[in-house]
């Protein structure tokens, strides 16, 4: 994912280079770094948020389990 993130900025930096604008390409270089370290940020959360839907569900499988924590509608 931050490969492709940070493609554009990549891009620009290439043209900074062949033209001789080292400034823009800096600059450019500098956004393709903080565009990955974003996607890499954004990634770790996802996988943060994925352990903690899990710990939710295991939390809810055993109160599902446990007579008084049932609704008393649903209970079998």
């Amino acid at each position: 994912m931050g490969r492709w993130t940070a493609a554009p900025a990549l891009l620009v930096a290439l043209a900074g280079h062949a033209y001789g604008d080292d400034t823009a390409a800096r600059r450019a270089e500098e956004a393709a770094a903080r565009a990955e370290a974003a996607a890499a940020r954004a990634e770790a959360a996802a996988a943060r948020m994925e352990r903690a839907i899990e710990g939710l569900e295991r939390t809810l499988d055993r109160a599902a389990r446990r007579e008084d924590t049932r609704h008393p509608v649903r209970r079998r």
